[in-house]
């Protein structure tokens, strides 16, 4: 369901000309990773400054249980829409959660887009809307808009027996509400 590609940072600029904030930045954190895409960023995922693969420091790895170290980009080709990365869990490597990045008008739009998923009520954090999402036995989702982009949190089991999807969902929700605060609104 989600594809992955792991490197470590180089910092070079984009000669296409895409803005890749934060590898030309050097007021933001580098990439956790080598970029190799020059075209990370693009128009599919560029209507948010947030960058999911930054946003994870110590503390919020502590809170979440994720290893940061673990980190790697979600991209598995380049110009790819959905921009971010991917966290393995310390107390079981079957967990993951990934938090990416793609254009969207609103929530409402991306909810009437995804109609495969199974929707569950409507969650509120630091006063930010987010939609819960169940993608399917072993993955749960939370959606948050911000500017034009929606940030979406995927938690994922992947091992038998799977856990509850409410045990799933619990994960998705925690580590948004460990990051929703960096995200712009």
């Amino acid at each position: 369901m989600i594809a992955l590609a792991s490197c470590e940072v180089d910092g070079t600029a984009n000669p296409q000309g895409a803005q890749d904030h934060r590898q030309l930045s050097t007021t933001t954190p580098k990439l956790p990773f080598s970029n190799t895409f020059p075209n990370r960023w693009n128009d599919a995922n560029n209507g948010t400054s947030y960058e999911p693969c930054t946003a994870v420091d110590s503390t919020i790895a502590r809170l979440t249980d994720v290893d940061i170290l673990s980190v790697h980009d979600a991209a598995a080709v380049d110009h790819q829409t959905a921009r971010g990365c991917v966290w393995t869990y310390r107390d079981d490597k079957a967990w993951a959660v990934t938090q990416i990045v793609g254009n969207s008008a609103s929530l409402e739009v991306y909810r009437r887009e995804q109609q495969a998923f199974k929707w569950r009520g409507d969650m509120f954090f630091n006063g930010r809307k987010t939609l819960v999402s169940e993608i399917s036995a072993s993955a749960c989702a939370t959606h948050v808009q911000s500017g034009s982009a929606g940030i979406s949190t995927i938690a994922q089991y992947d091992s038998l027996p799977t856990p509850s999807i409410d045990e799933i969902c619990s994960r998705a929700i925690a580590f948004t509400k460990a990051t929703i605060d960096k995200m712009p609104p």
